[in-house]
């Protein structure tokens, strides 16, 4: 417990420290930026100066950029949390172009307002209240159009930002599901291939030799190797049709069939329309292996295992139930569930978000049920194909 603790602790300051790191190179790359134009705007004024009866000295003039354009460079982190606030979307853009067009004209008069002042301040208190008001219809007559481009500007630069980083996100957590998807399928190769199963599995074989069922034999070699078979190969894909995945459970539940062939019966509850919805690639697998190796294999009578399906508005509700002895008493107290069940938690989290629901209870009378409730959604690459197989 408390070598698990610690280890959440080290991820939770690394990813403070990650976000520490990018806030600081933030705000030194928004320094850097308008800390350059301003150098640039300062030197384009300094040559401008030099040609003219009262020339300025660099120095002087690079010190006033710096002081009236530090101003938007204070703002920026502000103006990126107000493009956050206010996304331009489509559903509401023009209530948000409204909204970012007041705040720009809001931000570039007060920036307008700061000048004159600055000018009185630098005066030494000379200029006249008539002068300020002066200056400030200058800078509405010549800088106000100036003031809006630049907070579009950083408005613009703001949503490029954050839509680069939601892509790196995304990039990420595909690279994530696809690092799942291979543990899923490395999972059920380990379960095809572990000894006690390659044992089991064999020595059925063998009985059925012995009392001459020949034909029942090479059914179950022919299975075992259409499901290593199937396990080898490459199934990329992060979502199937439904179909296709009880094609697979069944591959496998067959050859547990002949295990226990007095023992183990197979109930599967799916409507018909339900078998083109799109399900997690290999999500049912560790569910069921779970429910064969803690409910029928550990009860002494014969047992059921049920794979069921249902629609419920916009939800698709996945449950794989036993009729074993259920959980102990400790299972809900324990930090590890297994690789299995940890991966496929995992799994629908980084597909579904909080849009997602996992959860293993007892069942009524015994036995133990496993619920995952996803978003309900058509697989396209099946219904791509029943439309070809319509238009022939």
């Amino acid at each position: 417990m408390f070598s698990l603790a610690a280890q959440r602790l080290t991820k939770l300051d690394f990813s403070e420290k990650n976000s520490a790191i990018s806030r600081r190179t933030g705000i030194a790359i928004i320094i850097v930026v308008w800390l350059l134009l301003s150098v640039i705007i300062a030197a384009q004024r300094y040559l401008d100066s030099v040609q003219s009866a009262v020339p300025m000295t660099f120095s002087y003039v690079l010190v006033w950029s710096l002081v009236i354009w530090s101003y938007w460079a204070f703002i920026t982190p502000l103006i990126f949390k107000l493009g956050r606030r206010f996304p331009l979307q489509k559903e509401n853009l023009v209530l948000a172009a409204t909204i970012h067009f007041m705040l720009a004209l809001g931000f570039g008069l007060l920036h307008i307002v700061l000048f004159a002042l600055l000018g009185m301040l630098g005066s030494g208190g000379s200029v006249t209240f008539k002068t300020f008001k002066a200056d400030v219809n200058l800078g509405l007559r010549f800088l106000l159009y100036v003031e809006l481009v630049f907070y579009w500007a950083i408005l613009g630069a703001g949503i490029a930002k954050d839509s680069y980083q939601k892509f790196r996100e995304r990039e990420i957590s595909a690279k994530e599901l696809e690092t799942k998807l291979s543990l899923a399928q490395l999972q059920a190769l380990k379960m095809q291939i572990q000894p006690h199963f390659l044992f089991n599995a064999l020595n059925t074989v063998a009985m059925l030799i012995r009392n001459r069922k020949n034909d029942q034999a090479v059914q179950m070699v022919a299975g075992l190797g259409d499901l290593l078979r199937w396990s080898l190969n490459d199934n990329s894909a992060q979502e199937v049709p439904l179909s296709a995945e009880l094609d697979f459970m069944r591959r496998y539940l067959a050859i547990e069939q002949f295990r226990f062939p007095d023992r183990l019966r197979v109930e599967i509850d799916v409507p018909t329309e339900l078998l083109t919805s799109s399900v997690p690639n290999l999500i049912l697998q560790p569910l069921v292996e779970n429910a064969i190796r803690h409910g029928v294999a550990k009860s002494s009578s014969a047992g059921w295992v049920r794979i069921a399906a249902k629609r419920q508005d916009n939800w698709l509700e996945l449950s794989v139930q036993d009729d074993g002895p259920g959980l102990p008493s400790t299972w809900m107290l324990a930090d590890n569930h297994g690789i299995g069940l940890g991966n496929t938690r995992d799994r629908l989290r980084k597909l579904f978000n909080d849009r997602q629901e996992f959860a293993i209870e007892n069942a009524q009378p015994t036995g133990a049920k496993a619920v995952i409730r996803i978003p309900y959604q058509q697989n396209q690459a099946e219904s791509h194909a029943k439309v070809q197989s319509t238009n022939r």
